[in-house]
């Protein structure tokens, strides 16, 4: 419904439609529509016929566009320039292009932040709830009264909306002898995913920009294979007496130079052009951004492990130590108008090179539109297909080194997410230097990451003394070409060979309780069972010694991942004795046909 509605009328209610299941057409009559009204609101001039020849002049080797985008940012800045973005152009190719929808949907939670983006700093957690089971700042579930006595613990707090906050919706901010009371309020209410979190400091100089609210960094970042890099950047700080900074909130933008210099003309979400914030009074000009190369470092670093939304946009902030930390990620549909109204093109001089990308291969061939086609019948409220959508792109073994940290894994050496290779620490690096590495190695393993092509089996490469580089990059290639999505390549695991792999699968239950394990199988597929005395016993008699050391590590993976709760973990036992995750499967079929939803388990008999 809310995507038949925004298609007809170009209107959507922030904090409530998920944007990112709207079809193309609906979302690119959305933004056309509030152009529109925000350009015959300003009563912003016509362009000129020179003005409209440079713009279509500019594009028409490219699409056709709509230049009441021109004429917006023209009459706000003041100052007419042939690349500025439309949006009908970013929204309909060149987002789809560098970016899956479907992957920002299951990947842009900000409960999973502490995971994915474990290797930067983030808010301090207290307690998040995911899937509908609550956890502390150590992952280990707890009720919703515990989680009440942790914020009261506090003085002040905040609590996020996981998913569906943008502009501001479903933040509130918790203090005072209420905190408890208004805290359980609020967790009733939300039927999403929240996170609580410490207040964040801000920095003397960015507390001098508005006082009120936190004020951020918004970082556009582009992924090729190549690198990574900032494309474009600006300040968005609150005024009055709000307590956000966001755009539709009543906040100001102001662009960035690349040395974290303001641009003189900042704008407000009613088409004003300011040269000063209204409340403190900051010249804009006059001002520069304190440990801005520590914000472009933050986002370089994080961006890496997501190869599947390779155009993203981030929310950073400084805080009363100098160190940047990450507020939220943008995975899509960043906003793009307010960075060119004050007059800067998005993308500037790299404009034509990213059209040039978008819209021809390497032959000068016209691509075809990559079209993204999300589930629209599946909304948030539809736990048993959220949960699958979510497994889609989560059981992806490139992410099991950030999202299951307690127990031991093979040791990686390259990832290829989306396209894009990484190296260990999910930084990007050159397919041919990637290449280059893994070529010295003695022997590596080629497996597959997603579930949709576990059929295939890993490929073992073993490189013999006497090859040659050029002999070593052909064995590596023929390994890499027949999988077709995304890479993980690790050392060989060295198995203990009086220790069986086994297949457990942990359920969780919920309501604090600790995850419990459900059912264990050989490899092969052999039932065991516990006796008297506590040991492991397949069905032949013949004592499982491993499973012992594997229950602990996986019951702790598991207490994170609410969205899923039943879980079958594969885990071998290396020469060292230590448990070894090889697989887990976050949607597995049982014998008993229980099916993971949030909140509760369904069998397919009684359904």
């Amino acid at each position: 419904m809310n995507a038949l509605y925004t298609l007809i009328t170009g209107r959507y209610k922030e904090g409530v439609t998920d944007l990112d299941r709207l079809p193309t057409p609906a979302l690119l009559h959305a933004s056309y529509r509030i152009m529109k009204d925000y350009v015959e609101e300003a009563g912003y001039p016509q362009l000129t016929k020179e003005q409209k020849k440079a713009a279509r002049d500019y594009y028409r080797r490219y699409a056709r566009i709509s230049l009441i985008y021109h004429r917006g940012f023209t009459g706000c800045s003041g100052e007419f320039h042939p690349e500025y973005m439309p949006e009908d152009i970013y929204y309909g190719r060149i987002e789809p292009y560098f970016t899956d929808r479907l992957a920002s949907i299951s990947l842009d939670n900000k409960c999973l932040y502490y995971r994915l983006f474990s290797n930067v700093r983030l808010p301090g957690l207290i307690a998040m709830r995911i899937g509908g089971s609550w956890v502390d700042s150590s992952f280990s579930p707890i009720t919703l009264k515990q989680a009440r006595e942790l914020v009261e613990s506090r003085n002040t707090c905040i609590v996020k909306k996981a998913v569906l906050s943008e502009g501001g919706f479903g933040v509130s901010f918790l203090s005072g002898e209420d905190r408890g009371d208004r805290f359980l309020s609020v967790a009733r209410s939300a039927r999403t995913d929240l996170v609580v979190q410490e207040e964040v400091h801000q920095h003397p100089a960015f507390a001098a920009l508005h006082g009120e609210s936190v004020n951020t960094l918004r970082l556009m970042t582009l992924m090729t294979r190549e690198g990574a890099r900032v494309f474009a950047g600006a300040v968005r700080m609150g005024t009055g007496k709000s307590r956000v900074d966001n755009f539709s909130g009543g906040g100001i933008f102001v662009r960035l130079y690349p040395d974290g210099r303001l641009h003189e003309k900042g704008v407000t979400h009613d088409g004003r052009t300011l040269t000063q914030h209204p409340d403190t009074g900051i010249v804009f000009k006059d001002t520069v951004i304190p440990f801005y190369d520590k914000a472009e470092e933050l986002v370089l670093k994080a961006c890496g492990i997501m190869g599947h939304t390779r155009l993203a946009s981030w929310d950073v902030t400084i805080d009363d130590k100098g160190q940047a930390v990450l507020i939220e990620a943008n995975l899509s549909l960043g906003v793009i108008d307010a960075m060119q109204m004050g007059g800067e093109p998005l993308f500037g001089k790299d404009t034509v090179s990213i059209l040039e990308e978008v819209f021809f291969d390497k032959q000068g061939r016209r691509r075809r539109r990559k079209r993204t086609r999300p589930d629209i019948r599946a909304g948030i409220t539809d736990r048993y297909q959220k949960s699958r959508e979510m497994a889609r792109y989560l059981d992806n073994k490139c992410y099991y080194y950030r999202l299951f940290p307690e127990i031991k894994q093979p040791e990686p050496l390259a990832f290829r997410i989306g396209g894009v290779w990484l190296d260990r620490e999910y930084q990007v690096v050159p397919p041919r230097i990637t290449a280059r590495r893994l070529t010295l190695e003695e022997e590596l393993v080629v497996r597959p990451a997603l579930r949709e092509e576990s059929g295939k089996t890993a490929v073992s490469v073993t490189f013999a003394k006497e090859e040659d580089s050029r002999r070593r990059l052909e064995k590596l290639k023929e390994a890499v070409k027949g999988i077709r999505g995304d890479i993980v390549i690790h050392r060989p695991v060295r198995q203990d060979e009086a220790m069986a792999p086994v297949r457990i699968v942990t359920r969780l239950p919920g309501n604090g309780k600790e995850p419990v394990v459900s059912d264990i199988a050989l490899k092969a597929g052999h039932k065991v069972d516990n006796n008297d005395t506590g040991s492991i016993y397949c069905e032949t008699g013949e004592k499982v010694p491993s499973v012992d050391c594997c229950k602990e590590a996986v019951r702790r993976a598991h207490a994170v991942m609410g969205h899923h709760r039943l879980i079958a973990w594969e885990v071998a036992v290396d020469d060292t004795g230590e448990p070894v995750l090889m697989e887990a499967d976050l949607t597995p079929d049982t014998d008993r046909g229980e099916r993971p939803v949030s909140g509760r388990y369904h069998n397919k008999k009684t359904r």
